[in-house]
């Protein structure tokens, strides 16, 4: 469907084999194909639909999540999901910066929004740090053996804080097919930033025309990351 969520799989002569109804939170059983009743509840009424038992064993459900028979629950990376509850069972690992309720799935709008890893994405944030401070200590290290200035430009905070913005700007979120992401363009591929801004509107914060000005600003965050990137390298490899 529009969120990646497996509803209908078929077999080789195009007949239904297993099916997932849509329902609120998840809740429903997988089924086979849709019959009808033979005869009607009473005289006048339409023919009662009855669900058959699927043909096959699929255990994927909202994006990212995968049914387990034995817990009744749906794994889904980080944590997991028990759809009868509409809530995850664990806590969200990102604390409060995921939300109030840290064991609210998606703010309780499932039809709308999905969480393939259980988290918010402020991973790639903290990757993109990580990149930085890398990148920053290993042109610090060369600098040392080849130039009589040892230090970077923009220092290890500078681009721990640059790694840290372009793993936020850059494509590496997820989010539906539908394209909720505070403007970006339709697809799988988001930013964590476009995530936060698309929220922060959404709940008040700020309008919509700001929102999409600060979607403009975010989309040129990767290219001044970059041009930051080639300034050190060429500091690096040209200096005295």
């Amino acid at each position: 469907d529009h969120l990646n969520t497996p509803r209908q799989i078929k077999n080789d002569a195009n007949k239904i084999v297993w099916q997932w109804p849509y329902s609120a939170f998840g809740d429903n059983k997988p089924t086979g194909v849709m019959t009808t009743s033979i005869n009607p509840p009473s005289p006048g009424m339409p023919m009662a639909l009855k669900a058959t038992a699927p043909g096959i064993t699929f255990n994927l459900r909202y994006p990212g999540q995968y049914f387990d028979e034995e817990s009744n629950l749906n794994y889904n990376y980080f944590r997991s999901y028990q759809a009868s509850q509409g809530r995850f069972t664990q806590a969200d690992p990102i604390g409060m910066e995921g939300g109030l309720n840290r064991f609210a799935y998606v703010e309780g709008n499932p039809l709308s929004y999905a969480d393939p890893t259980g988290e918010i994405a402020f991973i790639p944030i903290l990757i993109g740090i990580g990149v930085g401070y890398a990148f920053d200590y290993a042109l610090e290290q060369y600098k040392k053996e080849h130039c009589t200035c040892k230090d970077t430009p923009a220092g290890a905070a500078g681009n721990a804080a640059a790694g840290g913005a372009l793993g936020g700007s850059g494509p590496f979120a997820s989010k539906p097919r539908g394209g909720i992401a505070g403007g970006g363009p339709a697809g799988r591929a988001t930013s964590s930033f476009s995530q936060m801004n698309h929220a922060a509107a959404s709940s008040g914060w700020y309008s919509v025309a700001t929102r999409n000005g600060i979607t403009k600003i975010l989309r040129k965050l990767p290219y001044a990351g970059a041009a930051l990137a080639g300034y050190e390298l060429y500091d690096a490899f040209s200096c005295d």
